[in-house]
């Protein structure tokens, strides 16, 4: 009967057994084999892919029914728009000449030489403001207000930094002169400037400011007479607090007063100071020791025209109620 076996059932489950074991052989033999099996983001020679994983696949363009691949902005190719044509490549802009770079090399000289004409014409005109005329004056104190402020050319007159604004000492712009000066401008100064028997507490008839303690304490002593007759008051940061300075202002009338505008400003936000009945606005223009003015001092000028602008100097003297006196050092 096993030699009568028909070979078509050898290839179903009825197999001779040699034939089984020959495949069982076989079947360990394959399995001891280890898969190999490709780690993400490692390549066949062991280095990365440049996107840091597998392999990404492009992704498929978009199929319209008609069977049509369709453009990134959804539109097919037959969509009837003309496609993006790339602009042609700039020409080389050619090397300047010999002559070309002469006249810029000419140009940059000018420049200069027109930009250093200019720092000393304008570093003479400070050193002597205090000297020259009263539209040179107003001319350089609206310069410095344009630096400061938004103000156009038209306002200037609202800003009170016009020539009939500004006044000149009659015996001179220096210091030595000052006191003798401000009682020439006002022959009565006794009675306007000093009258502190019917006058309110704080209310000052002349203002002296300069852009430091120094220069205030030097202002109080070229001013010997004032200081006797009107007393001076000082309204300065050095050895003062501002709650002391309140206290004495509004129990002590003063005329007159010296300060730096940044305590000038905040003595008015305390409203101990008030500046409505002010006459005469005496800036001190003298020279630091780096030959700079109160208006060349980024860190006063500021401050400066705060006090002009928002503490009725301003408006004072644009009402012609008050007048503007420069002065600077001995000459």
């Amino acid at each position: 009967m096993a030699s009568t076996v028909n070979k078509s059932v050898w290839r179903g489950k009825f197999q001779p057994p040699s034939v089984k074991k020959e495949s069982k052989k076989d079947s360990k033999k394959e399995s001891k084999i280890p898969k190999k099996r490709k780690r993400a983001g490692v390549s066949k020679r062991g280095g990365k892919n440049r996107s840091g994983g597998s392999k990404s696949k492009k992704p498929k363009k978009p199929i319209d029914k008609s069977g049509d691949a369709l453009e990134e902005n959804g539109s097919g190719s037959d969509s009837g728009q003309p496609e993006a044509v790339a602009a042609p490549a700039a020409a080389p802009r050619a090397p300047p000449t010999a002559a070309a770079k002469e006249k810029i090399a000419k140009l940059k000289s000018r420049k200069r030489q027109l930009s250093t004409a200019q720092f000393e014409e304008a570093k003479s005109l400070a050193e002597n403001i205090a000297q020259r005329s009263s539209k040179e004056q107003a001319d350089w104190l609206w310069e410095s207000y344009q630096r400061s402020t938004p103000a156009s050319e038209l306002e200037r007159d609202s800003a009170g930094l016009t020539s009939s604004c500004v006044v000149n000492l009659p015996n001179g712009a220096s210091i030595g002169s000052l006191e003798q000066g401000l009682k020439t401008l006002e022959p009565n100064w006794r009675q306007e400037l000093c009258s502190i028997g019917h006058r309110s507490p704080g209310k000052l008839s002349a203002l002296i400011i300069s852009p430091a303690a120094l220069g205030c304490t030097s202002v109080i002593q070229a001013c010997p007479d004032l200081n006797r007759e009107c007393r001076i008051a000082k309204l300065f940061a050095k050895h003062f607090k501002v709650h002391e300075q309140v206290e004495v202002l509004k129990s002590q009338p003063a005329a007159v007063g010296a300060g730096t505008p940044n305590r000038l400003t905040k003595l008015v936000e305390e409203e101990a100071l008030k500046l409505e009945k002010i006459r005469y606005i005496v800036l001190d223009v003298r020279l630091d020791a780096k030959k700079r003015t109160i208006l060349d001092m980024p860190e006063v000028t500021g401050d400066w025209w705060t006090l002009w602008d928002k503490c009725g100097l301003k408006k004072r003297v644009a009402e012609g109620k008050a007048k503007l006196v420069l002065f600077g050092d001995n000459m």
